[in-house]
């Protein structure tokens, strides 16, 4: 047996240093130089454990996930991988590239950036104490810009590479409230700035991060706004009748809330306000808002699924001081020519995944097989910038499980979710059809994420299991890659 060759102490020291500091991200000479004279070849191996997210740099270019910390890359589209240089990180959530070599992975506590294709990660700054926030998305606008979002609302942005992360998110507004976990985030290609994020709302940006702004979510009952006489509280028979109607209709949906509200009449407010007095209006909304209330109780509605909007502003006076404004703001607000109540539906959302095509058209999936759209904003509007209507809508429930993730490809809209879900439309989103395909077993484990390349032909689905599934006809047609 040939004996092995000792190694100087100084050098076995100056190894070790150097291994220090590539675990710990410090950007040295050769930490990760995969090309340098006399090193290996970086082995091949295929990624396991729990897939958790994927992306596409190009056409060959793909780089996945897994939950427990580790990258793997691949330059032929998923037929062979290569382990990626990563920091010891507890666990990753997502990643996103914003051209073939810049991009970003986020998880619990943790943001990485790659400058070379997802081969080598480094660490990047976190705002605060990084070991309390927890990432969950992560998307790219170009390579200086990028967004990242995560549990108890948190909402990042850099506008620098990476260099410095801006905490954006909203603060608490009440004393012990918790905000709302935002599950995912998409950026179109571009470099306008708008960008979407998805979970129990839909907000967008307009301008990479900095403010956001709640997404409008069309009512799946249209119900018409009703008049109130002069001074009169009393709602006539014939609105009572069409609440109960819906109310029966939608009783199976424990995802619905009735939002009411009620306003005054130009001449209520000149007739009943007071010198500094509100008090007898505020009298007046709170008895309409309480006769809609019991109407709808009467007609079956869970009382714990109506909410008020608007309520009358009993503390105005610890306003005043810091706002003299208030009051007429408010009345500005709440005041008609014709006082009137109104009732509408409004969803719980649960969303999972959101993604938008090159034409402006956005999909979210969620909870319950769910599937919202928005439709795109017609040319004509675009290039005279005319409003045009744009609110989400349930478009349809494809699924008894819950969706994950839905993408954009060239040929199809993919959506991914438990239970091996893979769903296909290839009409934008208005009908689906569960994949088929005698080149793909049934199996039960979730399918995490699914991804197009820019062209919208190349496509990988990941999930748990190290599964990997691959489309080379924009979503068309799967076949399994791993196991």
């Amino acid at each position: 047996m040939r004996p092995v060759p000792r190694r100087s102490s100084s050098f076995l020291s100056a190894c070790f240093t150097t291994a220090l500091l590539c675990s710990i991200g410090t950007s040295i000479s050769g930490c990760f130089d995969e090309g340098a004279p006399g090193t290996a070849a970086p082995e091949s191996v295929r990624p396991s454990g729990d897939l958790v997210a994927v992306a596409l740099a190009g056409e060959g270019r793909a780089i996945v996930v897994a939950a427990r910390g580790e990258i793997y890359f691949s330059d032929d589209a998923g037929d062979s991988w290569q382990r990626a240089h990563v920091p010891a990180t507890a666990a990753l959530r997502d990643l996103a590239m914003a051209d073939r070599r810049q991009g970003w992975a986020v998880g619990e506590g943790v943001i990485l950036r790659t400058d070379d294709g997802g081969a080598t990660w480094r660490r990047q700054r976190l705002p605060g104490e990084a070991a309390r926030i927890r990432l969950s998305a992560v998307a790219a606008i170009d390579g200086d810009r990028a967004i990242s979002v995560g549990e108890e609302g948190v909402r990042l942005r850099t506008a620098d590479g990476g260099a410095v992360w801006t905490d954006v998110s909203r603060r608490p507004q009440q004393p012990g409230e918790v905000l709302a976990a935002i599950a995912d985030a998409v950026c179109p290609p571009g470099e306008s700035g708008d960008c979407w994020s998805v979970g129990s709302a839909i907000r967008q940006t307009r301008d990479g991060g900095q403010s956001w702004r709640l997404e409008e979510l069309a009512s799946p009952v249209d119900l018409e706004a009703f008049p109130f006489g002069f001074g009169e509280v009393e709602i006539a028979a014939e609105w009572a009748e069409r609440w109960a109607s819906v109310a029966s209709a939608e009783r199976h949906r424990t995802d619905l809330h009735w939002q009411i509200e009620a306003d005054l009449s130009e001449l209520e407010v000149e007739r009943f306000s007071g010198q500094d007095d509100p008090l007898a209006l505020f009298e007046l909304l709170e008895a309409r808002l309480e006769e809609i209330r019991s109407v709808l109780e009467e007609a079956g509605v869970d009382p714990d699924r109506i909410e008020l909007e608007a309520a009358p502003a009993w503390d105005f006076e610890e306003y005043l001081d810091d706002d003299p404004g208030f009051l007429d703001r408010y009345w500005q607000a709440r005041t008609r020519s014709v006082a009137r109540g109104r009732v509408e539906l409004v969803e719980e959302l649960s969303l999972a995944g959101v993604a938008v095509d090159r034409r402006g058209l956005a999909a979210a999936v969620g909870g319950g097989g769910r599937i919202y759209l928005r439709p795109a904003r017609e040319s004509l509007g675009a290039s005279l910038e005319i409003p045009v209507p744009s609110a989400w809508k349930l478009e349809t429930r494809i699924a008894p499980h819950a969706l994950l993730a839905v993408a954009f490809g060239r040929q199809r809209m993919v959506a991914v979710g438990v239970q091996g879900a893979i769903w296909l439309s290839s009409d934008r989103g208005r009908s689906w059809a569960s994949l088929v395909s005698p080149s793909v077993s049934p199996f039960f484990d979730a399918l995490r994420d699914v991804e197009f390349s820019a062209s919208g032909e190349v496509g990988l689905v990941v999930g748990e299991q190290g599964r990997i599934l691959r489309s080379q006809d924009g979503g068309v047609s799967w076949r399994p890659l791993a196991p």
